[in-house]
Order: structure tokens, then C-alpha cells, then sequence
């Protein structure tokens, strides 16, 4: 058998030898004056061709043509690859050119082949086809002669739908719609809701009752068409019945629309392309739509004709619109978030400005996960008498850009702190590197409590409570005076905001929800023994809870039960009337504690554990003695380091009997009594050895800093002592004992000569000490005159504050080159020469100096002097 193969692979290659060899120069008469070509059409053909081959399903199944012509007799067999323009594969294969001799020849019979068969190395006959009479085909030189040759193979024809949509279940309410009008709209291209992606369309021959195949098509949006068209594909030409259809969106993630289909015919033609209409009705409980008619409902009961946008996501007083606009539209506006099946997932409706009580429509949006009944950035707010209203962090903007506002909240909480209240351990003398998500940079203003609103909604309706896949629920800045019972039943809610409301007590709705974040501030309309009353019964449940923000209410005490959150990283309960932090047994271990501006005078030793904290504040309160809290018994040498404890602006004498130590990053003890009654720097700090990279002792009224109050500070980094009345630094002021201070800030203090001290610290770097006056003869008058002897030779420092002193004279010699900032604004009487090189470092921006222009400066003529 291999034999008799390899016989019909060789008979046509030596029929060709013999006749190139066979032939005279008389057969070829005629013939040698040129060469010409032949190229061949291969169509699909069911009649006039005799084979010995089933039909081909596919005409691109041929790959090869072999064809046998004969020459005066004489037999020629030559292979030809075929090919197709592209997505003509089954409609009309070409052959590549055949070289002959000029003259007429006869084409007898034709073998076409498939692919390769891997177990034999051999091609794939596909048909063999002997035409009833023979071919006659003329080759003339330097010309190309096309032959049609025809296989039995099923005829195609390549389609596209334009699928149209009807939406005639819905025609009342958008004549509705369209009776109405916004007072500003977003333009109508800014509008395109159109998720489908891909398209699967279930066929079978018309007038059978064959199973339905099905096809997929790939989807698009054309520009002028009512809704979308498909791709091309091809079919075996006739008439189709198509009985079903399945939207989806991109990689089939979800499901849009299914439906039947009834007496929708198309016709694929033979060899052509066509394009055929199919009309998909949505039905009248459509999930989606029903969604977008609720959306509808709810704008024309919040006075949406008048809506006006705020927020910054969306151009300024833009408004939804509905008007001349087909009703599966209706999902794209302003402040909608849709999920992949068409429906609303996040609303945002405070930043609108909407009026009135929310609709019972509301309970239709089923698949809403994140809910915005206000938000803090909801309008732009207007600075009335210099005040500046704290920042906060838009969480609507956050959402927008990607953020999840669950799986981020801690991160977003410590942003929001320094938003709030100023990064605490950062300053112009100690600059810790940090890790930062970044979220504080889409803020807005937050407005006193009780005095604004930025919109009316007066009302939320029971059926809420359908919203059963809702996580988050803002309410803010509006009139609502008492919440849905039937919150209560959303046991999906973890991350609640009820700021700035009407409320009268706190909402028991929330008492046995899983809450893990909780903001329940600028709510001073709630008496303080009905918030404290409410909290304590909210807390008492409160097992997941990691964050609370309780600012700016009324609150006097701080609620017992919060012993029960033992989750609970966050308390920021700044801006109440607190006056003690109790003993609550250490059960809880916050992660940031926010207790400024109240009226504390007592914090005990085991209100919280202090092993994790990163933030401690109490600024702004009445403490008189420093407490025992941090590190336990252990103090200075515990394992764990804080970040920042701030009790600044209080009432601070002295430290607690006991005192272990600290180990922090920053502490600040800055606007405090320390100086009261011995005008000396404490040294229980020193003597404890506590490790501080940062202290802030400013305006504490000392006078003197004796060796015993920083002499066993060795890891001091930066030293803050502006607003005192320090004359002199002791020479123990060393590398030996403060071997890694960086930066010092002695501003506002009475020094008359520069203390020479400091700069036996060879790692010092940075020098602030501006305006040091004293009072002479009842009035104050500047006291530093004299430039340091030496200075420019200090091999570290590159920053000094000199400004607003009283400074005589800088000789060129003595003129600090090294700096890269230098401060001498405001010293009137100032003679100052630049040495060349200085004025050169200025030129080239390696300096900046600061200067007036009024002051007597030589040696740099490119200085702006009067």
C-alpha cells in the first residue's frame, strides 16, 4: 500500500520530466517566444462538478490544489498552495501563479488537498475531481490567465445584527420624563451606559424544529446606531430562525439580559455579507431598569428639576437627566455607580442638594452596596470671620478613584488624623519619614455643627431595610431627625456616618449591628446624658468595633462600656466637655487616642494599654500632672515605642510620683507649667532615661537648663525650647551627651550672646533662633547683637534662623559659606559682607538667603539692595 502512495506522488512529478524532456524544439514552436502564467479560483459548488468526496464543511479546509493539463498530449502536473483575503476563507481560495510556456493547454482533472496528517507526513486528499469535459486555458506571455475551478462544498455567507432595542413596556413613565427638565444638565455625550460586551445568539433552520445552535458575537457601539452591532461571522448560507439571546459583559462576568426571541428570520447569502435588524423588547420587570425608574422617582421627589452638583467628581452643577432619553440610559448620572449587570451598586444623592423627604423608591435599589445621603464635601464652604473649618476627607472621591473604603479604613483614618488635627511628628525640626497612602489629598471643609446644611433631606423611608447588600451608609448635613427602625435588619452594615444631623438621642438601630467603623460627630443637637446613655448601650455590643469618631458633640463623660470594644483602634472624641479618662482596667489597647480640646484634669494609670498606640493626644485640656500610663511599670525600658504622645497646651506642673519613663518617637510638653514654680527644666525625663527622639518643650517658662534635665537623653534627635527665658546653654550641651541632636529650635527666648554650646554637637545641623529679646526699663528690647566667633567653620550646620535679633556685624571672613538656608531678615542694624564665594553659592542656588533689602549687605552685587 505504502508503495502504491508513493506511486501517486511520483507519476505526476515524472509525467512533468518526460514532458519537458520528451519535446522538440518543434513542439515548442510559438511557445519559446515568452512565458506566461495561470492562477487559479477555487469556489464552493454543491452542482457541475464530478467528485469522489463527501461535501466539505468548510471550503478553507483546502490547503494545496494539484492539477493535471496536458500540452499537445503531452501531461503537466504541478501543486499550488491556496489562499484568502482575509475572512474569505470559505467563499473563494486563490492558488499562487503557475509559470507555463506560452500556447493552449487542456486541464483534465484536479486533486485538492487538506492539512498535513501527522501519522503519515502526508497531505489529506480531499477531492478528486474529473470535469465532464476538459478545461481549455490559453497562456499568452507575460500575461496571468484565471480558471474557476468548483469543489462540493456548503456555500456561506458572512452576517452581522444590529440589535435594536424596544422599549415599549416603559413608554408611559418616559413621556414622563420627558415632560420635565433640569435646571443644568450634563451634556448628552457625557452619557453612554452600554455594558454589553458580548452576545450569544441561539439559531436553527427556519422551518425545522432542530435543537438551537448557537453563536457567539463580539459587541460594539456604533455612533449612529439606536443601540449596538455585533461582529461578523460566517454561517452556511440560508434563512435562520433565531429563538433566543444572552447578553453579557466584558469576559462574560455577569449576565445582562436573556430572553426568547419569536419570528425573527434572517437570511445569510451565498458567498455575501449582510447585515439584519434584531429587535431585543426589554420586559417591564427588568431589575435594571426598575432601578433607573426608582432613581427617577427619587429625583422628582427631592426636587431634582433644581438639583445643583458640589462635589468634585462631576463638573459643578451638574444634575441628572431623563429627558428625550431612552430609559436603559437612565443608570449613567452624576453620583451612580453600576455593577455589571446594569445596576445601581453606590448612590450619591447629598452632594445634589436634594430637598425634601426620600421616596419609598428607595427600597427598589436592592443591589446598592454604598450609600451617600451627604457627604462632608457637599458644597464649597465659605471662611465667615477667618475661621478655616477643619478638613476631612472625601470619601466619595476616594470610592471614585478605587479605593475600597472597608479593606483601607484604618489607613484612611490615620490620613484623616493628620488632615484633622496636623501630622504630630512633623515639624521643621523633625521630619520622620512615614509610609503614606495618599488619600488626604481629596479633601474638603467640614462645617460647624448645627449651623449648615448642605442639603434638606428631611426624611429616610422604612424600606431601607430591602437593602440588604449595603456595607456603607453615609447620612450627613441634613435635617433628619430619627432613623428607619428597619435599619436594624442590615446585618451587612459595617461602616456607618451620622454626621451632622437633628437627631435627639442616639439611633438604638445600630445597638446590635456588626459595625467595625463608626463617625457619629458634629451631632451637639443630642443632650449629653442622652448621648452618653446611648453610647454605652451601643457599646456594650460593640465586638467589632475598630473605629469611632465622637467629635464636636456634647459629651462630659467618657463612656464606661467601651471596656466591651476590645477591637477598637481608634477613639478620636475631640471637641467635648470630657473632664476624666477613668479606669477602665486597661481593656482596651487603641492604636490612636484623640481627646483634645475637652476638660480633663485626671487621666488614671489604667485607662487603656498603651503597648500599641501610635497616637496619644490630649492637647488642649487641664491636666496639671504628667500620668503614669505609658509602658506600665516598665517605663523608659519598655519593648514597645510610641509615636507621639502630645499633651501640649494644658496645665502641666510636674510629672506623676513614680515616674518610669518614656519611650516615644515625639513628645510634646510645649504650652505647660513646668517653669511655674522653679523656673528649671524638669529633669525626670533625664533621670529615668527616657528615650525621646523629639521633645517639645516650648513656652514652659523656664529659665535655666541644667545639666540633669538632658544629660541622659542620648537619643534625642531634635530639641524644641522656643517661648522660654533661656539666657545661656551649660557647656555639658555636647556630642559626648547628645551624640545624635540634629536640630534645636531656641526662637523667643532672652539669649544676649549665642550660645557657643550648641555647637560642640557636631551633628547639628539645624539652628533656629530667632527674636530673643528681654525686658529693659519695662519695654522689650532685642538682646542677641553679636554673630557667633567660629561659626562658619562648624562642619554640620546648614540651616540657621538668625532673623528678627538685633545683629551688628558680619565680616566677609566670618560669612557662613556652607549653609544652604540663612536667615538674617529683620536685624535692622546689621553690617553685613559677602564673601565671594558666598555670593557665588547664592548665585548658583546652593543658598538661600533671606535678607531685607534695607539692610546694609556688601560683596554681592546681584542682592536686590536699596
Amino acid at each position: 500500500m505504502n508503495f502504491i502512495k508513493k506511486i501517486n506522488w511520483f507519476f505526476p512529478i515524472l509525467l512533468s520530466l518526460l514532458f519537458t524532456a520528451a519535446c522538440s524544439e518543434d513542439d515548442f514552436k510559438g511557445a519559446s517566444e515568452g512565458m506566461g502564467y495561470v492562477q487559479l479560483r477555487l469556489f464552493p459548488e454543491s452542482a457541475g462538478a464530478a467528485t469522489r468526496s463527501a461535501e466539505l464543511e468548510y471550503l478553507s479546509d483546502a490547503k494545496k490544489i494539484e492539477v493535471n493539463l496536458l500540452y499537445k498530449d503531452m501531461p503537466v502536473s504541478q501543486s499550488l498552495t491556496l489562499s484568502a483575503e482575509n475572512g474569505g476563507e470559505n467563499f473563494a481560495l486563490t492558488s499562487e501563479k503557475l509559470s507555463l510556456h506560452s500556447g493552449e493547454y487542456k486541464l483534465i482533472s484536479y486533486i485538492v488537498y487538506g492539512a498535513v496528517r501527522p501519522e503519515s507526513q502526508q497531505a489529506n486528499v480531499l477531492a478528486r475531481v474529473y470535469p465532464e469535459t476538459a478545461i481549455d486555458i490559453e497562456v499568452t506571455q507575460g500575461h496571468i490567465s484565471e480558471v474557476e475551478l468548483f469543489i462540493k462544498a456548503v456555500t456561506r455567507g458572512q452576517i452581522s445584527l444590529k440589535l435594536e432595542k424596544d422599549l415599549s413596556a416603559f413608554e408611559e413613565v418616559m413621556n414622563d420624563a420627558n415632560t420635565r427638565s433640569a435646571a443644568t444638565e450634563l451634556p448628552e455625550e457625557d452619557f453612554n451606559y452600554k455594558n454589553t460586551s458580548v452576545a450569544d445568539v441561539y439559531y436553527r433552520k427556519a422551518g425545522t424544529q432542530e435543537k438551537p445552535s448557537m453563536f457567539t458575537f463580539k459587541t460594539y457601539q456604533g455612533r449612529w446606531d439606536n443601540f449596538f452591532h455585533t461582529d461578523t461571522v460566517s454561517l452556511p448560507s440560508g434563512k435562520y430562525e433565531l429563538t433566543h439571546f444572552e447578553l453579557f459583559t466584558k469576559d462574560r462576568r455577569e449576565m445582562i439580559l436573556a430572553g426568547d426571541l419569536e419570528n425573527e428570520i434572517i437570511e445569510v447569502p451565498a458567498n455575501k455579507f449582510a447585515r439584519e435588524k434584531l429587535t431585543i423588547a426589554f420586559p417591564a420587570n427588568m431589575n435594571s431598569i426598575a432601578d433607573y425608574i426608582a432613581l427617577y422617582n427619587i429625583w422628582t421627589a427631592l426636587d431634582g428639576e433644581n438639583w445643583y452638583y458640589t462635589n468634585q467628581t462631576f463638573p459643578m452643577g451638574a444634575n441628572w437627566r431623563f429627558k428625550n432619553r431612552p430609559v436603559d440610559e437612565w443608570g449613567n448620572q452624576p453620583g451612580v455607580e453600576l455593577d455589571g449587570k446594569g445596576r445601581v451598586k453606590a448612590l450619591d444623592l447629598g452632594s445634589f442638594g436634594p430637598k425634601g423627604d426620600i421616596p419609598a423608591a428607595l427600597g427598589q435599589l436592592t443591589a446598592i452596596e454604598v450609600l451617600w445621603l451627604g457627604t462632608h464635601s457637599d458644597r464649597n464652604m465659605i471662611f465667615e470671620n477667618g475661621t478655616e473649618y477643619p478638613k476631612v476627607i472625601d470619601t466619595y472621591q476616594l470610592y471614585k478613584n478605587g479605593v475600597n473604603l472597608r479593606e483601607k479604613r484604618m489607613e484612611i483614618a490615620k490620613e484623616r488624623t493628620i488632615l484633622r488635627y496636623g501630622d504630630k511628628n512633623r515639624s521643621k525640626l523633625f521630619n520622620a519619614e512615614k509610609e503614606t497612602n495618599n488619600f488626604n489629598f481629596l479633601s474638603s471643609y467640614a462645617g460647624p455643627t448645627g449651623t449648615w446644611a448642605s442639603n434638606e433631606i428631611t426624611s429616610i423611608p422604612e424600606e431601607i431595610g430591602k437593602l440588604t447588600k449595603m456595607h456603607t451608609l453615609f447620612i450627613a448635613n441634613n435635617y433628619v431627625t430619627e432613623l428607619p427602625k428597619s435599619i436594624a435588619t442590615l446585618t451587612n452594615l459595617t461602616d456607618v456616618e451620622i454626621y451632622n444631623v437633628k437627631l435627639k438621642k442616639f439611633p438604638e438601630v445600630l445597638n446590635n449591628l456588626s459595625i467595625a467603623s463608626l463617625n457619629f460627630s458634629f451631632n451637639g443637637t443630642i443632650p449629653a446624658d442622652e448621648m452618653l446613655s446611648g453610647l454605652n448601650e451601643f457599646l456594650r455590643n460593640a465586638k467589632e468595633l475598630q473605629l469611632i469618631y465622637l467629635n464636636n458633640n456634647a459629651l462630659r463623660e467618657f463612656p464606661e462600656n467601651f471596656r466591651y470594644a476590645s477591637k477598637i483602634s481608634l477613639i478620636d472624641m475631640s471637641f467635648n466637655y470630657v473632664s476624666e479618662l477613668p479606669n477602665l482596667d486597661k481593656a482596651i489597647a487603641p492604636v490612636q487616642l484623640l481627646m483634645d480640646n475637652n476638660k480633663i484634669t485626671y487621666i488614671d494609670d489604667n485607662f487603656c494599654d498603651t503597648d500599641d498606640i501610635e497616637v496619644f493626644s490630649v492637647t488642649n485640656n487641664q491636666i496639671k500632672v504628667f500620668p503614669n500610663i505609658f509602658g506600665g511599670n516598665l517605663g523608659a525600658e519598655s519593648k514597645y515605642k510610641l509615636a507621639t504622645i502630645d499633651f501640649s497646651d494644658n496645665h502641666i506642673e510636674s510629672f506623676k510620683e513614680g515616674f518610669k519613663g518614656l519611650y516615644v518617637e515625639n513628645l510634646n510638653l510645649s504650652k505647660n507649667h513646668f517653669g511655674k514654680k522653679s523656673k528649671l527644666m524638669p529633669s525626670e525625663l533625664s533621670k529615668t532615661h527616657s528615650k525621646i527622639d523629639f521633645l517639645q518643650f516650648a513656652n514652659n517658662e523656664i529659665d535655666s537648663l541644667p545639666p540633669s534635665s538632658f544629660e541622659n537623653l542620648e537619643t534625642l534627635q531634635a530639641l524644641d525650647l522656643a517661648g522660654n527665658q533661656l539666657r545661656n546653654i551649660p557647656w555639658q550641651f555636647d556630642v559626648r551627651t547628645l551624640p545624635y541632636l540634629s536640630s534645636i529650635e531656641l526662637s523667643r527666648n532672652s539669649f544676649e550672646k549665642f550660645p557657643i554650646s550648641i555647637l560642640y554637637v557636631q551633628n547639628l545641623n539645624k539652628i533656629f533662633i530667632a527674636a530673643q529679646s528681654h525686658i529693659k526699663n519695662g519695654k522689650e528690647v532685642r538682646c542677641l547683637r553679636e554673630w557667633p566667633k567660629g561659626f562658619h567653620k562648624h562642619p554640620a550646620v546648614k540651616y540657621l534662623d538668625i532673623s528678627m535679633n538685633d545683629l551688628r556685624v558680619v565680616t566677609e571672613a566670618e560669612y557662613p559659606e556652607n549653609l544652604s538656608v540663612f536667615d538674617i531678615t529683620d536685624n535692622p542694624n546689621i553690617e553685613m559682607t559677602v564673601s565671594n564665594y558666598g555670593c557665588r553659592q547664592i548665585a548658583g542656588g546652593y543658598q538661600q538667603f533671606y535678607y531685607d533689602p534695607t539692610q546694609y549687605i556688601l560683596g554681592c552685587a546681584i542682592l536686590d539692595l536699596e
